[in-house]
């Protein structure tokens, strides 16, 4: 979790502890080797008559990728939305970055709800879906 970004830099993204993710730790790792890292949001339907149209909204609202350049760059994102960390050096990504509240970010995987499995950005969630 990354918090407080006025003591950040762009060599400081959080304070590692036993209880540091492996996730966290790759993060850190992409920012201290220099690469570059897009944050591409995961616009979620909702399995109601609306869910597309509201996906499609808040698409329209928030926009497409962001460039990450530093730490600092997080606390641009929008609250409350998902998306993609993907570094330039990558082919796959299966991390996602949340801005939970104004001086808070998490990292996790992203869990498919029926297989249990952990999802890439290159898994075709969208299959299926009429309209997208």
């Amino acid at each position: 979790m990354l918090q407080n970004p006025t003591y950040l830099t762009h060599q400081c993204l959080l304070q590692i502890t036993p209880d540091t993710t492996e996730m966290e730790l790759e993060v850190t790792r992409w920012f201290a080797d220099g690469h570059e890292i897009l944050w591409i949001p995961i616009y979620e339907v909702a399995d109601e008559l609306t869910g597309i149209a509201d996906a499609k909204a808040e698409m329209a609202h928030f926009g497409g990728q962001r460039l990450i350049r530093d730490v600092t760059d997080f606390f641009s994102l929008p609250i409350g939305i998902k998306g993609w960390l993907f570094p330039a050096h990558l082919q796959d990504t299966d991390v996602v970055c949340t801005r939970t509240e104004a001086r808070a970010v998490v990292f996790g995987p992203l869990i498919h709800p029926i297989t249990g499995q952990r999802v890439t950005y290159r898994f075709r969630t969208e299959a299926g879906i009429p309209g997208l």
